[in-house]
């Protein structure tokens, strides 16, 4: 899980998110916990579409993520001719640099068939967990209580 020393250059190590412990302070390295997160397709724009002119050759595509969220990232080259709408994807969220902490957000991987539907069904069953836990009525503190003195 964590690693220390650093192996090879490129690996750097900071902090680990869920803090420590002063007597246990331990280093992570971002490339040991490489972070994807799966979505669907709902439009590609190519620049060979008819509909679309742009200033580059590059492909981004419309992206529904798992947790409903939606925005617009880029494709890897490498399978942006495959790519449709529709499709189920792996969307590379490790950061761009090791300095930059901000993700990537570029479709790696195309997901299809039987992998891709299980990947989705997981990932709606924690969704639709989290959002039960986040609507669920809470219950208002307890009043200490009270004594009668005779």
């Amino acid at each position: 899980m964590v690693k220390t020393p650093l192996s090879h250059s490129g690996d750097w190590e900071f902090d680990p998110p869920w803090g420590h412990s002063l007597l246990n302070r331990k280093k992570w390295r971002m490339n040991d916990m490489p972070i994807y997160h799966p979505g669907k397709i709902i439009a590609v724009y190519s620049p060979t579409s008819k509909d679309i002119a742009g200033a580059d050759s590059s492909t981004q595509a419309l992206v529904e993520m798992w947790d409903e969220n939606v925005f617009i990232c880029d494709v890897d080259k490498s399978i942006a001719l495959k790519l449709k709408e529709g499709d189920i994807v792996l969307i590379d969220y490790n950061p761009v640099s090791p300095k930059l902490m901000i993700p990537k957000q570029s479709v790696i991987k195309i997901l299809r068939g039987a992998i891709a539907k299980r990947t989705m069904e997981k990932y709606a069953e924690i969704h639709r967990k989290r959002k039960a836990q986040e609507t669920s009525p809470r219950m208002p503190p307890q009043a200490p209580p009270s004594q009668l003195y005779g």
